[in-house]
């Protein structure tokens, strides 16, 4: 199982449906509340995880992030690597 950590940031509303689009969830509980809660005027930061059971299953989607107003910072891996994907025993 490989896992991915990564970081959107954007401003109002966040975008649920990218969840499920993406196959990702929130990398701890202060993320989902951050998500579930609102968010008023300002830039805000979340990060996700998302898990691959092979290397070829769908990528993230920068490009979608961007339609709803949130952008993909960051990739890293759960050594904190940039752009890396492990495997998880």
């Amino acid at each position: 199982m490989l896992t991915e950590t990564f970081k959107v940031q954007g401003s109002g509303e966040f975008p649920i449906d990218m969840l499920r689009y993406d196959a990702c969830y929130p990398a701890d509980e202060s993320d989902a509340r951050t998500m579930l809660e609102g968010f008023g005027s300002g830039m805000h930061t979340v990060y996700l995880r998302k898990r691959y059971a092979k290397k070829n299953e769908q990528q993230l989607t920068p490009d979608r992030w961007r339609s709803f107003g949130w952008r993909l910072i960051t990739q890293r891996d759960d050594r904190n690597d940039p752009l890396l994907m492990v495997r998880k025993s």
